[in-house]
């Protein structure tokens, strides 16, 4: 279970951040530089605007900037107006973006549509972005963003550990060896000196994230294998939300070759698979205040058939006479009350017959052998081995809540509120049908609903 709150208040001082910054110099017609222009960036979605002046050498600076699409605006007294509408900013980026005023008055607009895409020349970071559109329809089987690490360069993919931990290889580093970060505060647990990821958010509070291999910036330091920075969704100046739900179940699937019989029907290894939630954000005042919340459920149970060794009706009474070992000879049974040192050797003798007396046998054991059920199926050697199959399952139960509140008190300083709470036990039934029989079971077959092992 994991709980995470993260404060931001963001005054110019650089630091660890996903969001992204636009940069460059204000020029004339000539190339030469203007100081003082006033330079304005607004987020087309939010509202939000965030401004600078150039400085003596022209050079002006737009920090702290979430993933969206902006309206840039440059302006000095004897120029026109410079206007680029539509310019995409994406997580952890830091755009270049030299802007020339022609001369004129303020009052008119040069409105700037078919400029090149920008690209990132001021960082040598090699790096890939997945954005909101590939996050949200790319078909994940367990709806978690960071399964799509897969889909980045020098990346191999290994598994989702223990159903919830994504493990992978970057950029030849090794596994466990990455560090991440969630809307600028580090998400992994340190606890073990290894980038092992504690939170791994649901793709729709997912807005995108970036993938970055090597050559990142050293406010990303304490990483041996590359670094995944993700920037979770925040409201806008409009309502918007979503519901969902995603299921498998065995009533869809055929019966594993080595699941148990029910007289001549097999009975199939549960599966039940539920993933559900909803999301809701916008604003509180606008271009000023928004909210984002979202809340995952997942209920799965993934059956497993399995072939085991139980006690038969005759061994239960202590009768070992029709037993034999793999390579068919009887298997002997000592009488422990019989044993004494002849010639330096120890030595025992066997039950007669190969059977144990009734009043030898431990009442406790006797007890406790009931607890195990009878071979439901013929064994495959004369020892008696693998004479029950039953089936199990994996109960897997995680709810994750997600809460995110942006605020804007002025063009140099912004506070958001992020709260994670993320829950997810799993545990094995058992495969016989009292859990006496197998203690290390945290569940009950019976009490817990799952189609279980067959009894002849």
């Amino acid at each position: 279970m994991g709980v995470l709150l993260a404060v931001l208040a963001a005054s110019l001082a650089p630091g660890q951040s996903s969001q992204a910054r636009i940069t460059g110099r204000v020029i004339d017609p000539d190339g030469s530089a203007i100081a003082g222009a006033e330079v304005l960036a607004i987020n087309e979605e939010t509202g939000v605007s965030t401004r600078s002046r150039s400085n003596e050498a022209g050079i002006y600076v737009l920090p702290f900037l979430l993933p969206g699409s902006y309206t840039v605006t440059a302006s000095y007294t004897g120029f026109k107006k410079y206007q680029r509408k539509g310019l995409v900013v994406e997580t952890a980026q830091k755009l270049d973006l030299d802007i020339r005023l022609e001369l004129g008055s303020v009052t008119e607009v040069v409105e700037v549509t078919a400029e090149a895409p920008l690209l990132e020349s001021s960082s040598a970071t090699v790096s890939q972005l997945l954005d909101s559109r590939v996050v949200t329809q790319m078909p994940l089987g367990n709806r978690r963003a960071l399964e799509l690490v897969r889909l980045a360069a020098n990346t191999v993919w290994v598994d989702y550990s223990g159903l919830a931990k994504p493990l992978f290889s970057l950029a030849g580093g090794r596994t466990e060896n990455q560090m991440f970060w969630l809307d600028g505060g580090n998400i992994q647990n340190m606890r073990l000196g290894v980038g092992q990821v504690d939170v791994d958010p649901p793709v729709e509070t997912i807005r995108e994230f970036r993938v970055v291999q090597n050559n990142y910036s050293a406010e990303f330091g304490g990483s041996a294998g590359g670094l995944v920075v993700t920037t979770t969704k925040s409201g806008t100046n409009r309502f918007r939300g979503s519901a969902f739900e995603y299921f498998r179940n065995d009533r869809l699937d055929a019966a594993n070759f080595f699941a148990p019989l029910a007289g001549t029907r097999k009975v199939k290894a549960p599966l039940r698979y539920n993933l559900f939630g909803a999301t809701l954000g916008g604003p509180v005042v606008r271009d000023k205040t928004h909210f984002f919340a979202g809340y995952e459920g997942t209920r799965r149970t993934d059956g497993d058939s399995q072939i085991l060794t139980v006690p038969t009706e005759l061994q239960r009474r202590g009768d070992f006479s029709a037993t034999f070992q793999t390579n068919g000879k009887p298997l002997i049974i000592y009488d422990p009350a019989t044993t004494r040192t002849v010639g330096g050797r120890v030595i025992r003798d066997p039950f007669p017959g190969n059977v144990i007396p009734a009043d030898r046998i431990d009442p406790v054991a006797r007890k406790l052998v009931s607890y195990w059920p009878l071979p439901n199926r013929p064994p495959v050697n004369l020892a008696g081995a693998q004479n029950f199959a039953g089936n199990r399952a994996r109960k897997f139960t995680r709810d994750n809540v997600t809460g995110r509140l942006d605020h804007v008190f002025s063009d140099n300083n912004r506070f958001y509120f992020r709260f994670v709470y993320n829950n997810d036990p799993y545990g094995w039934t058992s495969n016989y049908p009292r859990r006496e029989a197998d203690p290390q079971s945290p569940f009950d077959a019976e009490r817990d609903g799952v189609p279980n092992s067959v009894e002849s």
